[in-house]
């Protein structure tokens, strides 16, 4: 991915067409990049393409990127920038570019020099690099002297934010610390036309990070029908084959997670062509630099049981010479499950000590090696929605690239949400997002979370002048925050959503839009829980303009394990009778009934929520799909599977966003045998159709920004994207962070500046 800003684009073109009327016989020019520049092998990369054009002049680094400038003829000038712009060395992301043009000094040659030390640290910190072609040709090179070495990397590939200590990014700055390079390792080193040069995780079998057992003997396991954790870039995962059914249940049975979807590391772009149905930019995606899991439309030819109920499947490509070398062998599985190891709800396991502790139970085979993981990193998780890229989990080979942000933030620090956490540190124009946490349920994800955070903050010398919190006091990130001794500001969950929406659409400080905000919950007036909210949204306030209609949540977080609940809830909001023959009624226990019946009608441990997440699982639940789920958003997941894209019809929803007349509509359909695909359909139409509706009502002209969990629905998401095209109307959705919980700190931070601004701290 590279986004150039030419902020002095004036200059720039000066070069082409000077003032005189033609081409100046000779120029010269410094340029500032800045972005991921160093450790990439910017400078030699600089170096090569200015002798290429005859060019004079210097390259040098410092902690705000890469400094250099250029002198020779001007067409030589002008064709070496935009070479050097167009193609970066493959690790580098541009994020910026300025121009200044200068007096010709006469150099004659081209030179690096050493780098320039400043007190102010603006250079980005790299994410982890997929290992790239040059360094897989050498590992399957029997003739090379690195021939089948699992920790081969070069400049252009390998760990970097998963090893980084602290800023610059330095040999000894880092886990490869320990690890002295050997005279032919130092050679490469130090030598400016190898593509090692500086490249600081550069190591070989003779000196550098080592397994505990040959890979082949765990290939050889694997296929043998063991199940072995295995220590990556960012943390330990669990593989076994993932044709053999026998072994996924057991490591479900191991892990307690039941039926969640297992992500499948397959040996090649062939292999996964042949396990699912893949498109351009699906393709795109998962070869990118980034190997995240890619969620496809499977094949159906894995077991049943990586993912249960669904058909999707979630892919990705070997990341690192370790994973690539699991796949050789002339028995060695083409697809395994490769699952993160920790136990649910515990932090990401990165070393011997943990792994064995945690996980004994869980496999036959342990695969560890020497390398210290400084920043545990999970792996990152996309869909392809018309053709970019929709984000669903930002972590490993993302994470921690900065978010561009529209306008200047202060230092500070948004600490996210309680589901899918990350937090987010701004400064001036960009808001470093964390990798993704986790769920914040206990002391162990807390104390990671605090752990994460310390790092960032210490890698890039931030100092935080207040955080930014979610309204919900329960949220543990909240708590912690208010123990901090920082001033706080308090940003509701929704508005949150339609910020971060906001914000990486680039849209300026004085913006509003008709924000859609569907997801599970989120913390509302007078303690109640939001979900389905239509809010006009600017970035320092809102106002809702109308919303789902609230029905009883009865028992809290029970019913959001128990759709059968949710469903009774909405039957009993809507009046209609809890009559026998209904899929949610068969389900549940007469005794169950009655207290359901007693606890709505006395109000008693019922909170009120328009959550439209809740409205998914009723739905599922009515028609029989899911009565109680193992993990979040299940139900909904089965009922968007289901859809019969081809039915037409659709459902009508009272006003203003009202789902009574839906589930008497649902009722009678199931009572004369609709197909459940059909009743799917229809209810994903019928939704689509009446936030169009709304959207005319209450948008006025504006843009619209879709956020908020259920939007990872990409059924739901094309409907009401196509309907609100047809009307001209400008739709914003996610692309760089997650719709889900994940994106909310970006929201938050923004929301935070925009109040700091107008308002100052709160006393």
């Amino acid at each position: 991915m590279l986004f150039v800003n030419l902020r002095n684009e004036e200059a720039m073109a000066t070069l082409v067409h000077p003032d005189s009327g033609g081409p100046a016989e000779r120029i010269r020019i410094r340029l500032r990049i800045e972005g991921v520049v160093r450790g990439v092998g910017f400078r030699p990369h600089v170096f090569r393409i200015a002798q290429t054009h005859h060019l004079a002049g210097f390259v040098g680094n410092d902690v705000e990127g890469v400094f250099l400038e250029v002198e020779g003829p001007a067409d030589e000038v002008d064709e070496f920038q935009r070479e050097l712009i167009a193609n970066p060395p493959p690790a580098a992301v541009i994020y910026d570019v300025t121009c200044e043009v200068l007096r010709p000094q006469g150099d004659e040659e081209f030179t690096i020099v050493g780098s320039a030390v400043s007190e102010q640290t603006s250079v980005f910190v790299s994410p982890d690099l997929n290992c790239c072609e040059d360094c897989l040709a050498e590992i399957n090179n029997p003739g090379d002297r690195r021939y089948l070495y699992p920790f081969t990397n070069c400049r252009n590939c390998g760990p970097r934010f998963s090893i980084i200590r602290t800023l610059p990014h330095e040999r000894l700055q880092s886990s490869m610390a320990k690890f002295s390079m050997c005279d032919e390792c130092r050679k490469e080193y130090l030598d400016p036309e190898s593509r090692r040069f500086q490249a600081q995780s550069n190591a070989c079998p003779a000196c550098g990070p080592r397994t505990n057992s040959p890979v082949q003997e765990v290939v050889q396991a694997l296929a043998a029908g063991l199940i072995v954790a295995i220590k990556g870039v960012g943390g330990y995962h669990l593989a076994c084959d993932a044709y053999r059914g026998d072994l996924i249940l057991r490591l479900r049975q191991a892990k307690g997670r039941f039926s969640k979807p297992f992500a499948i590391m397959v040996a090649n772009l062939e292999t996964a062509q042949g396990l699912a149905h893949l498109d351009k930019n699906e393709i795109a995606l998962l070869t990118n630099r980034s190997r995240p899991i890619v969620i496809l439309r499977s094949r159906g030819l894995l077991s049943e049981e990586v993912a249960p109920d669904l058909w999707t499947v979630g892919l990705m490509l070997p990341s690192t010479p370790l994973h690539h070398l699991l796949f050789q062998g002339d028995h060695a599985s083409q697809a395994l499950v490769m699952t993160s190891a920790n136990p649910s709800g515990l932090p990401i396991i990165k070393d011997a000590f943990e792994a064995e502790s945690q996980l004994g139970a869980s496999c036959d085979l342990f695969l560890h090696h020497d390398r210290p993981i400084e920043v545990a990193c999970d792996d990152s998780v996309v869909r392809s929605f018309n053709n970019r890229t929709l984000p669903i989990r930002r972590s490993r080979g993302f994470a921690p690239f900065p978010v561009k942000l529209p306008f200047d933030v202060p230092q500070s620090l948004a600490v996210g949400a309680q589901m899918k956490a990350t937090f987010c540190l701004g400064r001036g124009r960009e808001a470093f997002m964390s990798q993704h946490l986790g769920d914040l349920e206990n002391l162990e994800t807390m104390e990671s979370f605090e752990r994460a955070l310390k790092h960032l903050v210490k890698l890039y010398d931030l100092k935080p002048e207040y955080y930014c919190v979610d309204a919900d006091p329960g949220f543990l990130s909240t708590q912690w925050a208010e123990r901090q001794e920082q001033p706080i500001i308090k940003v509701q969950h929704h508005h949150a959503h339609i910020a971060a929406c906001m914000a990486e659409n680039g849209l300026p400080q004085d913006a509003r839009v008709l924000g859609i905000a569907l997801d599970e919950a989120g913390y509302g007036s007078g303690g109640s829980s939001w979900g389905g909210e239509i809010l006009d949204v600017g970035y320092a306030s809102f106002k809702r303009r109308a919303w789902l209609t609230s029905v009883p949540l009865p028992g809290g977080d029970i019913a959001v394990r128990e759709p059968r609940r949710m469903a009774l809830a909405h039957l009993w909001a809507a009046e209609i009778p809890w009559d026998s023959d209904l899929p949610c009624v068969k389900a549940t226990p007469p005794g169950i009934l009655l207290l359901l019946e007693r606890q709505l009608e006395r109000e008693v441990q019922t909170v009120p929520t328009s959550s439209m997440g809740r409205l998914f699982d009723a739905v599922a639940s009515l028609i029989g799909l899911r009565q109680a789920v193992d993990y979040e958003a299940q139900a909904s997941l089965i009922l968007e599977a289901v859809a019969t894209v081809e039915e037409q019809g659709e459902y009508e929803f009272g006003e203003p966003l009202d789902p009574a007349p839906v589930l008497r509509a649902v009722i009678t359909d199931l009572r004369t045998g609709v197909d459940r695909g059909r009743i799917s359909m229809r209810f994903h139409r019928g939704l689509a159709r009446q936030l169009l509706n709304l959207a005319l009502i209450h948008g006025q002209g504006m843009s619209v920004a879709l956020s908020g969990g259920v939007f990872q629905n990409t059924l739901l998401l094309e409907l009401l994207t196509q309907n609100l095209k047809k009307h001209s109307i400008t739709v914003l959705n996610h692309r760089v962070v997650p719709p889900n919980d994940g994106g909310i700190a970006l929201g938050q931070l923004v929301i935070g500046a925009c109040r700091y601004h107008n308002e100052g701290l709160p006393g």
